[in-house]
């Protein structure tokens, strides 16, 4: 933001130095008045700078509780040694002699805040002009950027403020009121499907809905008729469409709505009445208040800024986005796809709680449905990230040991060990969440270095190329595990190669064995970890940043790559220098070591468990990096589910289930649809509800 020294030196620039005078002066009569004001107005919404800082003075007292007066004020202001900036203590008296009376003081304030906001439109004009004159730039960087600037400064105006327990019981008592005596309509807006609105009362304003399934499933299909149903109602919808164009969109909903198969839309085959109940058709839908957007890849902020504006000139009543994997929430999230699900996701909650409308928002489950046998979604198939077994080991540095992941189930707001993968370096982070998923089938993986965990197949890994699945690493891959779990296993395979039983020197960094005064370096020669055992400790040697040093072979020298200092080995005698054969596929790199994967094998099935941590949105366990899974923003997830893809010989080919697996502020269930494949439509069908324990 452009601070006020940037701006008033612009004669031309908007702004109201009586009004601005106003306020201070209003303050400084009647403290109380700040409260309100500052619910609006902050300290760059002045034009000219002694207010600037004096409003400041105002924010800091407030802040540690002091009383606001003209002699705290002129305190403060001498504390932040800008008391002469302002005109001294004479200028506080001024604005308290030349302001009347405080009764005004919002007026005045509104009146500071509009100029500020015409002066924040005149600076991003120009950035933007900026922008439009920079031929390097593609036309869609310069057209997001542009709305960019916009939004900045029209996001202030977003507001939301107290709601007094009368108006909120008036607005809700009218409502119920309303639903009294209309007990046929869904309290939200209708779905168009009987018992699916039955079991939500529609789709409730402000909630974000993921709908998930399988390729194949119908879920684009599914969206379309709900749209369709929804604008039959009278509702707007907007449709943003990432996987399809326009016109194959309308096209399946042309089909559905004339009864004419897709293939004969999609070779233009049409008998004569055919095509008379197509052109009805045309006139009938036309009328609708549906909008689709098919730009590809947008971001949260694109969508935002396209539905505030579409609500603005047309109204808005449903907001639905094809498909959430699709989306791209911009360069922050690079080699992190499960952080920018998660930033996604929660965008879209913002979104629906801002304009206050339903957005549902379809979502691809990963192939692990399929591995199990029975193929029925669950909730726990959402996550980003998998589970591991019970006996899996989590440290916990605020108490200095580990703990089977299983113990820590149902508690919060403890601490693990987790890595920022922007710094490299470990630190404990707070754990929001601990929970059994069920039993599923699992896989052990084991390491070059030995160390070996069990978990699902679509558990995340940090390999060299990113974050991927269980299911998707093979032993070629090599994974992260941090450096100071690595020199643990490390003093393992040491102990192994001497009767000495190593332990981690902390203040040194290198390993020394309590029996015996001495010391075991690791080392790289030519990729190729090897180690030296001293008989005597190796003063001054130590790995910082926790590099690795390097051990020359042709000379008898360590070398600290970090450092750039040489210390010469002891004798001979005293010196044992080999290859440490189970790590010479490890690689090193910065603060952790990529361990070369050496086996994955099915390891049966059992019950599995998993933490959410959302700093870093990792956990270190049995001395490897994992990834942790993501909390679900949604008020309500369903997933799509139709038998016939997974069985032809099923009983109910035409059956699709709707699983509304979470239900924040109602009942679960399952509800069953007809789908009509020529047509690419769902409707009513006989209905049926289960607990979702019993699919599970």
């Amino acid at each position: 933001m452009t601070k006020p020294s940037d701006i008033s030196h612009d004669p031309s620039a908007p702004f109201s130095q009586e009004a601005e005078e106003a306020v201070l002066g209003s303050v400084l009569l009647d403290p109380a008045q700040f409260i309100s004001l500052t619910s609006f107005l902050k300290a760059d919404d002045f034009f000219l700078l002694r207010h600037n800082y004096i409003w400041k003075a105002f924010e800091r007292l407030n802040e540690r509780g002091d009383s606001v007066d003209y002699i705290t004020v002129g305190e403060e202001l001498e504390n932040m040694e800008v008391l002469d900036n302002i005109g001294g203590r004479a200028y506080l008296l001024q604005l308290v002699n030349n302001t009347g009376t405080a009764i005004y003081a919002e007026v005045y304030g509104r009146l500071v805040e509009r100029t500020a906001i015409r002066r924040r439109l005149m600076i991003a004009s120009d950035e933007i002009k900026k922008i439009a004159l920079d031929e390097s730039l593609n036309i869609e960087h310069v057209i997001g950027e542009v709305e960019s600037k916009l939004f900045s400064v029209t996001e202030a105006q977003v507001k939301r403020e107290f709601v007094p327990m009368w108006d909120a019981l008036s607005a809700y008592y009218d409502r119920m009121e309303y639903m009294l005596q209309h007990p046929q309509e869904a309290s939200g807006t209708p779905t168009g499907f009987r018992d699916l609105d039955q079991l939500l009362g529609g789709f409730q304003k402000s909630d974000l809905l993921i709908f998930a399934g399988r390729p194949g499933m119908g879920k684009t299909s599914w969206l379309l008729t709900t749209a369709m149903n929804v604008a039959r109602f009278g509702a707007r919808v907007a449709i943003f469409t990432m996987e399809m164009g326009v016109e194959q969109m309308v096209q399946r909903m042309m089909a559905m709505e004339t009864g004419i198969n897709v293939q004969k839309l999609r070779l233009a085959r049409l008998n004569p009445q055919e095509a008379a109940r197509f052109t009805e058709a045309v006139g009938r839908i036309s009328e609708f208040y549906i909008f689709i957007d098919d730009t590809p890849a947008m971001s949260p902020m694109e969508i935002r800024t396209k539905s505030r504006r579409l609500k603005h000139e047309y109204g808005l009543d449903l907001v639905i986005i094809d498909y959430m994997q699709l989306m791209n929430a911009g360069g922050n999230y690079e080699n992190n796809r499960v952080q920018e699900i998660s930033y996604i996701s929660r965008a879209l909650k913002e979104l629906a709680r801002e304009l206050n409308v339903p957005v549902i928002s379809a979502a691809q489950l990963s192939r692990a449905v399929e591995q199990r046998q029975d193929k029925r979604p669950v909730l726990s198939d959402l996550r980003e990230s998998g589970c591991i077994t019970g006996e899996s080991q989590v440290y916990l540095p605020d108490c200095g040991y580990s703990v089977p992941i299983k113990d820590l189930i149902g508690k919060t707001g403890f601490r693990v060990m987790s890595v920022n993968t922007e710094t490299w370096k470990a630190e404990p982070a707070i754990v929001t969440n601990s929970f059994c998923t069920g039993v599923k089938p699992v896989y052990k993986m084991t390491t070059a270095l030995g160390r070996s965990i069990r978990a699902t197949g679509n558990h995340k890994f940090l390999t060299i190329d990113g974050w991927k699945r269980l299911d998707e690493l093979s032993p070629d891959d090599h994974i992260a595990i941090p450096t100071a779990a690595a020199f643990v296993v490390q003093e393992t395979i040491e102990s192994k190669l001497h009767p000495l039983t190593p332990t981690p020197n902390s203040r040194k960094g290198d390993l020394t064995s309590p029996e015996l005064e001495g010391s075991v370096i690791l080392a790289m020669v030519e990729d190729t970890v090897k180690y030296c055992f001293a008989k005597k400790p190796l003063s001054g040697f130590h790995h910082a940043s926790h590099k690795i040093a390097k051990l020359d072979k042709h000379e008898d020298i360590i070398t600290d790559s970090l450092l750039n200092k040489k210390y010469h080995t002891p004798t001979n005698d005293n010196v044992s220098v080999g290859t440490a054969s189970m790590l010479s596929e490890t690689k090193v790199e910065e603060h952790i070591y990529w361990d070369k994967i050496k086996s994955i094998d099915p390891d049966g099935e059992e019950e599995v468990f998993d933490l959410t941590v959302e700093l870093n949105q990792s956990f270190v366990s049995n001395a490897i990096l994992l990834h942790n899974s993501i909390e679900q923003d949604a008020d309500i997830v369903m997933f799509l589910y139709r038998d016939e893809v997974y069985n032809d010989a099923t009983e109910f080919p035409n059956q699709a289930d709707v699983i509304v697996a979470k239900h924040r502020n109602g009942p679960t269930g399952v509800v069953s649809l007809y789908f009509e494949k020529a047509l690419t439509k769902f409707m009513d069908a006989s209905v049926h509800r289960v607990d979702l324990s019993d699919l599970e």
